[in-house]
């Protein structure tokens, strides 16, 4: 006869309050991250936006807007305008992954306040003496409620990071094009 395995909770509630604490500590790593890959889109569009600025000066002499050379006039400023609002997009975009965010609603479990909450007291002494007489029952209520605002702070930065993607391979397209296009223009006499 086979026994059957179940999917018993974890045992005491110490235990619990450790996988708590492992998933806090996660989710606050994975905002970092995400954080961090925003700064990277970041740090492209300076280096984008910067590039291409001494080779205007050069180029916006040179241009034709009909007859010969025309085409290569028109892709340059055209080029130029998908950059600058491709690179207005990722900004905005990513503005939303690195935006501070605080808890969605006030929070206080068993008596003991969370998040925005905990700043909203004048002195750090009540906060600690509240703390200290937490159960560990509201200590783990309390933990698992931060990590469904956490989570829900990692699914709103993942989503906006996705979003950031697109106009920034739009804009990296059309800085190499504007780049390109410059190198020939500046060969004009």
């Amino acid at each position: 006869m086979e026994q059957e395995t179940q999917d018993l909770p974890i045992g005491p509630l110490g235990a619990q309050i450790e996988v708590a604490h492992f998933s806090h500590d996660n989710l606050q790593g994975i905002i970092r991250q995400l954080d961090t890959k925003a700064g990277v889109f970041i740090t492209l569009l300076v280096f984008l936006a910067t590039g291409i600025l001494p080779l205007a000066k050069d180029v916006c002499s040179k241009l034709h807007w009909s007859g010969p050379g025309s085409a290569s006039s028109w892709t340059y400023f055209l080029s130029a305008l998908i950059l600058i609002f491709g690179l207005v997009a990722t900004a905005v975009t990513v503005q939303g992954v690195i935006r501070p965010r605080g808890s969605e609603r006030k929070v206080v479990v068993h008596g003991v306040p969370i998040s925005r909450d905990v700043l909203d007291h004048s002195a750090p002494e009540f906060y600690h003496e509240v703390t200290a007489q937490m159960t560990e029952n509201a200590l783990l209520h309390t933990l698992n409620t931060q990590n469904v605002q956490l989570s829900r702070i990692v699914q709103r930065k993942t989503d906006a990071l996705q979003v950031a993607r697109w106009p920034t391979m739009i804009s990296f397209v059309a800085w190499a094009l504007n780049c390109g296009i410059s190198l020939y223009i500046l060969t004009w006499k």
